[in-house]
């Protein structure tokens, strides 16, 4: 079975957990962690070596966290040593959507949400609403 290991500065993997259930009714299989000020990371690394050491036979593990290189991302990363764990960091939803939804978790599969998720960060200026203007013009 899939397992999402959500884990971010502060309650962003919480909300992320809230926001999946939302949108797809999703909850059984992940798991969120949020390292507040004044706890120490290895408080998750632990949490998330024993949710690994008691999964079941077939379990794959896709941890996610918010940012790659900073303190949760790091502490985390020895994990990958372990069968069946994968590593991603830079939560976002379209990411989160992908993944969850996968009936496969594998390499190529996470390489191609990693893909989805990166075109999905667009930025809007007021141009947009000047080509969404002509557009309409175009049409009358």
């Amino acid at each position: 079975m899939n397992q999402f290991i959500l884990a971010s500065h502060s309650d962003l993997a919480h909300g992320m957990k809230k926001a999946i259930k939302m949108l797809t009714g999703i909850d059984e299989g992940i798991i969120s962690f949020g390292l507040q000020d004044g706890e120490n990371v290895n408080e998750i690394l632990e949490s998330a070596k024993e949710i690994i050491a008691n999964a079941s036979e077939g379990d794959v593990f896709t941890i996610v966290t918010d940012i790659p290189g900073g303190s949760v991302n790091n502490a985390l990363m020895e994990l990958i040593n372990e069968e069946n764990v994968y590593l991603l960091s830079g939560m976002n939803i379209p990411l989160m959507l992908n993944l969850v939804l996968k009936p496969e978790i594998n390499p190529a599969e996470i390489q191609d949400c990693v893909e989805i998720a990166q075109k999905t960060i667009t930025y809007f200026d007021k141009s947009i609403l000047e080509e969404e203007n002509e557009e309409e013009d175009f049409f009358d």
